[in-house]
C-alpha cells in the first residue's frame, strides 16, 4: 500500500475511532487493542512502501 491520500484518510479515520474509544468507558479495551493492532499494521505497510520507493 503506497502512502496515498486515501491511505492517509484511512489512517486518520482509524485514529478518530481510537480517540473515541479512549473517551468512552473502559469496557472497549478489546476494541482498542484491535484498533491499535490495525493501526500498527497500516503504519508498517506505509513505512515499508515509503522505504521501497526510489528516492526515499
Amino acid at each position: 500500500m503506497a502512502a496515498t491520500p486515501r491511505s492517509i484518510v484511512q489512517l486518520k479515520d482509524r485514529l478518530r475511532e481510537l480517540n473515541d474509544c479512549l473517551e468512552t468507558e473502559p469496557s472497549g479495551v478489546e476494541e482498542m487493542r484491535q484498533l491499535k493492532q490495525a493501526l500498527e499494521s497500516l503504519l508498517d505497510e506505509l513505512h515499508g512502501e515509503a522505504l521501497s520507493e526510489p528516492g526515499k
